[in-house]
């Protein structure tokens, strides 16, 4: 919750300032829905080069990890890419989960999106849009690729 209030980095924790990144799925980015917190972008870099639940395509949670691990993040499907989006703002929602509450993060527009690839060894750059038509139009493509 005191990431979101005083709008604090979900990786360290430092104030930010501008380009709020998102770090996610398709599935996140489609339905504009982050249970993870905002991180810097070097912070959100770093996060997709150094965690292996995140770099690498067949690392899975522990047991005990997964048990407190929202389920969008517990269940990333690493055969869609991973989405690293940039915003200037966000509201948060409280919602019922299935273990009590979750804190919902609903980013306002993109202005940068990256989108990476799994691949055997980890991830690979796969594209990349600056500015709001740019982002918009990747978007859509996105949604007619993965329609859920």
């Amino acid at each position: 919750m005191e990431c979101a209030r005083e709008q604090l980095c979900g990786a360290c924790s430092h104030y930010i300032t501008r380009d709020l990144t998102f770090v996610g799925g398709v599935a996140n980015l489609l339905h504009n829905t982050y249970t993870d917190p905002p991180m810097h972008i070097p912070c959100a870099d770093a996060a997709i080069r150094l965690c292996p639940f995140l770099n690498h395509p067949r690392m899975r949670p522990r047991p005990a990890a997964a048990d407190v691990m929202p389920a969008d993040f517990r269940d990333l499907d690493r055969s869609r890419p991973l989405a690293v989006a940039v915003t200037g703002g966000y509201r948060v929602r409280l919602t019922a989960g299935p273990d009590g509450s979750l804190l919902e993060f609903l980013p306002e527009p993109w202005h940068a999106l990256r989108l990476f690839t799994y691949i055997d060894t980890g991830l690979a750059p796969a594209s990349a849009a600056a500015g709001g038509g740019a982002v918009a139009a990747l978007i859509a493509q996105l949604k007619e690729t993965y329609r859920d």
